[in-house]
């Protein structure tokens, strides 16, 4: 039994041309929503600040942490821990460092259209659901707000 340091996580939305990166959760009965697709971030460690908690989950599930990291906003969870959200728009360039790391079956960046075609999970599902107009001009970084995370 994995005993958690603390309750707050972080969580970033990876934009590339126009996609958001997704890591396949693994496929295992006793992780939350296994074998859907879901935002890169995780739980934070105990005294480790969310910024730095999101770069640590990053390389941990793509081996790779961005340079400019935006922090959009952060909410009280029911569990009363914080979920606090950041955005960072990568080149082309920068993915071609991404590499699977130690949690996950896969990565893949995914637009719009893909996204209303696979099995979501958490985040991603309930943006996707409540704030579908917004997390387009999101992609497409005609409006960077942490709007996106109303009313999830």
């Amino acid at each position: 039994m994995v005993v958690l340091d603390t309750l707050d996580s972080a969580t970033c939305l990876v934009v590339c041309e126009g996609k958001v990166l997704l890591l396949l959760r693994d496929n295992k009965p006793d992780i939350a929503f296994p074998n859907t697709w879901a935002l890169a971030g995780g739980f934070l460690h105990q005294n480790e600040t969310p910024e730095n908690g999101v770069r640590r989950e990053l390389l941990e599930e793509v081996g790779y942490a961005p340079e400019n990291l935006d922090y959009l906003g952060s909410r009280l969870k029911a569990n009363q821990g914080h979920s606090y959200y950041f955005i960072s728009f990568v080149s082309a360039e920068d993915v071609t460092h991404f590499c699977l790391g130690n949690e996950g079956q896969a990565f893949r960046f995914f637009n719009l259209e893909e996204l209303g075609q696979i099995e979501k999970s958490g985040l991603i599902e309930r943006i996707y659901q409540k704030n579908k107009d917004l997390l387009a001009q999101v992609l497409t970084g005609l409006k960077i707000s942490s709007e996106i995370f109303n009313g999830i």
